[in-house]
């Protein structure tokens, strides 16, 4: 028995030289013991000064193939089973699946937009330009078009690029830039804009569900963590502050912080070394495939699983022959068994 169990995990050519000179499985189970004692002694280079962890299991796997010979000399090969099998169970558990990464609008949020809500932006931003003494002289809709055109630029700029500029940049070089607006007075209000324009020409409520679904996957064990892209700087906080579930969380990776905008791979990058987590220890919720799924393939994270949108995206119809996702889900909560059957814990 186990010199089946041992020559099978041999190259053909040396099962061969154990079929010739060792007929008797008694002699092949005592060399098998022998050989792995030797080879894994000579796997271990003390030069490459390898992690303490990873020095340790070596050398249990050195004394447990030892123990190979436990039936002939000693009677212990059960503990020796039982040693090989704990070195092996934990090697598999670092290679599961330990932290679960969410997407914010679109995701863990529901977003809608409207006539009203786009009416709403435009009075607010009257509202903070009168507050600095600044006047608009441009008929509401001619103003408003002004804006709609900064911002589908510097959107289309920021999704070629992959980058996110700071608030003030945005708002002065792109959004205001044909308004005759003093530099000085939009940076001091540019982040109150940007968070205005967040909650305001969106209306925003946490998705059914989520709010459950968080709470058993933190009970289950696995670290929580939001990459978003947004153009404010505490919009994301104070929302999730506001939900009640900024505790789940250990991190909150922002493009507007960051600079990076998904589906670049250096956010992803970013948000693991936060949470020191490794990519296939990572899986990736979103909604958006040309955003959250294409970013999480290019930064080779574990896994990923599309909350499938409402709506389709001009974007997101080009790529969906080429890039898919590891799993779809129409309900937010389903994350929990999918997390079980990634894990094998279902």
């Amino acid at each position: 028995m186990y010199f089946v169990r041992i020559r099978n995990m041999w190259p053909c050519w040396k099962r061969y030289l154990l079929y010739l000179f060792f007929p008797n499985e008694r002699q092949a189970s005592i060399f098998s013991g022998i050989y792995l004692v030797i080879y894994n002694l000579c796997s271990i280079d003390c030069r490459c000064m390898e992690s303490n962890r990873a020095i340790r299991q070596k050398f249990i796997l050195v004394y447990s193939s030892f123990l190979y010979l436990g039936p002939y000399v000693s009677g212990r090969y059960p503990f020796c089973w039982t040693l090989q099998r704990l070195v092996f169970k934990r090697k598999e558990a670092e290679n599961m699946i330990n932290t679960v990464m969410f997407d914010m609008g679109g995701t863990l949020e529901e977003l809608e937009s409207n006539q009203k809500t786009a009416e709403n932006v435009i009075s607010h931003i009257y509202e903070k330009l009168a507050e600095k003494g600044v006047s608009i002289k441009d008929p509401k809709e001619q103003f408003w078009n002004k804006v709609i055109d900064g911002r589908v630029k510097y959107k289309t700029y920021s999704q070629e690029c992959k980058r996110e500029l700071k608030p003030e940049q945005i708002w002065s070089d792109w959004i205001f830039k044909n308004l005759n607006i003093e530099t000085n007075i939009i940076y001091e209000i540019a982040e109150e804009l940007a968070h205005m324009w967040e909650v305001t020409y969106f209306e925003r409520r946490l998705r059914k569900g989520a709010k459950e679904m968080l709470r058993c996957l933190k009970q289950e064990g696995y670290k929580l963590s939001i990459i978003s892209n947004t153009a404010s700087l505490y919009q994301v906080f104070k929302s999730l502050e506001n939900y009640g579930i900024r505790e789940y969380f250990e991190d909150v990776t922002l493009s507007s912080i960051t600079g990076y905008r998904k589906p670049h791979p250096e956010i992803y990058k970013i948000a693991m070394h936060q949470v020191k987590s490794k990519p296939e220890e990572c899986v990736f919720v979103g909604d958006r495939i040309s955003k959250d799924i294409l970013g999480a393939k290019n930064a080779k994270l574990g896994a990923s699983i599309q909350l499938l949108p409402k709506e389709s995206y001009k974007m997101d119809e080009l790529l969906k022959d080429t890039v898919r996702s590891d799993y779809e889900i129409t309900d937010i909560f389903e994350v929990v068994e999918i997390m079980k059957k990634i894990n094998g814990r279902g």
